[in-house]
């Protein structure tokens, strides 16, 4: 009898593990004091398509998760969190392209994007290229 529940007691411990998913992932980490809108592009700069697109509280993470191989770049909106400044003051940014793979036998793309932004009387994000807010916009 000891022996049926320790086999019941090691399956159930075995079934709560968590394997890991098959998917490709991109973590992004804000780090500014900014919200930040997140659009995922798939495509290149010229056509493209909105993929997936998520807003950030200031100094949070989100995961975005890719199903389909393909070329992809980030458009993002940083806005200052309200109260805390001048609300005018939004910037509107491009990442360069990067390749995600999404492929049962060649692998998944893990990928994480920190997000940081130099407050000043003109402030800078790291890393990105300035578009309009038309850009931004245009999906």
């Amino acid at each position: 009898m000891k022996k049926v529940f320790y086999f019941i007691a090691i399956f159930i411990m075995a079934s709560s593990l968590q394997l890991p998913d098959n998917e490709a992932k991109l973590k992004m980490i804000n780090k500014s004091k900014r919200f930040l809108t997140v659009k995922i592009m798939k495509g290149s700069e010229r056509k493209s398509e909105l993929y997936s697109e998520a807003t950030l509280s200031p100094k949070s993470t989100h995961i975005f998760s890719f199903t389909e191989t393909g070329k992809y770049y980030v458009k993002s909106m940083a806005v200052l969190t309200p109260g805390k400044g001048d609300s005018n003051d939004t910037i509107y940014m491009m990442g360069k392209p990067f390749q995600v793979i999404a492929d049962p036998k060649k692998g998944y793309t893990q990928m994480k994007m920190k997000f940081t932004i130099k407050e000043s009387k003109k402030p800078t994000a790291t890393g990105t290229i300035p578009i309009s807010r038309s850009k931004f916009l245009k999906n």
